[in-house]
């Protein structure tokens, strides 16, 4: 059977074509049970994390930043790193929303959203870490430590050598 699109529909969609609660006239139960699920209500508005930029602040410049602040400030501003790129994820307005000692899945996360997260502090410190690796930290908190000590730690040789060496 031929595929054939789905010819465009006058009917409402979203919200509006559910059927209404006669105790709340205008809204309906379905919009009211997922009311406080962002990822429901950035879809039936049709806007969400999935059309938010990653930061614009440039890696390096962050990570110079962050060498210079105190030590204490420092694991601060990362875990402010940590928590607000994880909000963006599951689509919050403010970093207020992820605690920095609540688990990620506590939280929401799956390996979508973890996945989501990777790309975004791997945009923002020029890390390569796995979507395993926010997984598998168990709080925004233990993730800014990691992140820290990633950050931190000797860089090794920038680029691989491209001849074996001559051992005569």
């Amino acid at each position: 059977m031929p595929r054939r699109p789905v010819p465009p529909s006058s009917t409402p969609t979203g919200s509006a074509s559910l059927p209404t609660s006669p105790r709340h006239p205008g809204v309906s139960p379905a919009a009211r049970l997922f009311d406080g699920v962002p990822a429901f209500r950035d879809a039936l508005r049709g806007v969400g994390a999935l059309h938010e930029e990653p930061s614009t602040e440039d890696p390096d410049a962050f990570l110079r930043r962050l060498g210079t602040l105190p030590a204490r400030q420092r694991s601060a501003e990362m875990l402010r790193l940590v928590r607000t790129q994880a909000a963006l994820v599951l689509g919050h307005d403010s970093d207020d929303a992820v605690a920095p000692d609540r688990g990620f899945v506590d939280l929401g996360f799956d390996s979508l959203t973890a996945t989501r997260l990777r790309h975004r502090l791997g945009a923002a410190t020029a890390l390569q870490i796995s979507a395993a690796t926010v997984l598998g930290c168990p709080t925004p908190g233990s993730l800014a430590d990691h992140l820290l000590e990633l950050c931190t730690a000797p860089r090794t040789r920038t680029r691989p050598r491209l001849r074996p060496r001559n051992r005569e």
